[in-house]
């Protein structure tokens, strides 16, 4: 488990000891215990706090950070370099809308050497363009993106797991990834 995970079970399992939690996150407990036979009670405790939270209420004071760690300074987000990647999507035809909301779901472990952490930032995507295809032609998409890059990490090595990333996410849909410049604008591809 990350120290990310780690730090965010460890709030919620405060949380449950620090207040009595809103009736609401029983069912929830029971629901995921049920599902999740495997998981320790610490466990589903913290995932029914996070379903209730994040999904159901998150308006409740009971969910709000700030509650989980009285007495304890706010340890600040890790810091991490920004690098950005221009890819091509080529297609059979328009590019699914569910593709690029795939893409934003996905998260790149970035790792910090000092002090040693781990966490887990979302891919951002910046910018479309896209050539609309013909009958017989394919599509193509220049997608841009922004992926983070922990100061304990090679460059080259966390481009290449956003690569394999968006390889799996297209491989889904039938679409091939290609390599692009960030000036490169779609044009025609004759299908094959």
């Amino acid at each position: 488990m990350s120290v990310l995970s780690d730090r965010v079970l460890r709030r919620f399992l405060e949380a449950g000891r620090a207040k009595s939690a809103p009736a609401k996150v029983e069912p929830y407990f029971k629901k995921v215990k049920k599902q999740n036979p495997d998981y320790s009670d610490s466990q589903a405790w913290a995932t029914a706090w996070s379903i209730y939270c994040k999904h159901k209420k998150p308006s409740d004071p009971s969910c709000h950070q700030d509650d989980y760690l009285e007495g304890r300074s706010k340890k600040a987000s890790p810091a991490y370099d920004k690098k950005r990647m221009s890819l091509l999507l080529v297609s059979d035809g328009p590019l699914p809308m569910a593709v690029n909301r795939e893409i934003a779901r996905e998260h790149i472990t970035i790792q910090n050497l000092a002090p040693y952490e781990e966490a887990d930032i979302p891919l951002k995507i910046l910018g479309t363009e896209s050539h609309a295809p013909a009958e017989g032609e394919m599509s193509e998409t220049r997608l841009d993106l922004e992926y983070p890059v922990g100061n304990g990490d090679s460059p080259a090595d966390v481009a290449s797991l956003v690569r394999l990333a968006l390889d799996n996410v297209a491989r889904k849909h039938g679409i091939r990834v290609e390599p692009c410049a960030s000036s490169y604008h779609p044009r025609p591809r004759l299908a094959k």
